[in-house]
């Protein structure tokens, strides 16, 4: 079986019902969004940025500072991308 299929244990439903938490950093999407704007003004594509992102993710300020949470209270972390 294809792990990635609709529901199956690699998509973003099959993580979450196995209590991952899933985060997206602010500063990477501020970053992106700087990066794709070039010389136009960023705000828009980082408001688009953030509206897309799935439910189940949490926008964290800083992923450096959510690692560090998460390994002061010996939560397991996997950092992708």
């Amino acid at each position: 079986a294809h792990p990635f299929r609709t529901g199956g244990p690699g998509t973003v439903e099959g993580l979450t019902a196995r209590g991952v938490w899933l985060l997206a950093c602010n500063n990477s999407m501020r970053r992106l969004s700087r990066e794709l704007a070039g010389t136009a003004d960023p705000a828009p594509i980082y408001n688009e940025l953030v509206a897309g992102l799935l439910p189940q993710f949490t926008l964290v300020p800083a992923m450096i500072a959510a690692v560090g949470r998460a390994q002061e209270r010996n939560v397991p972390v996997l950092v992708v991308g």
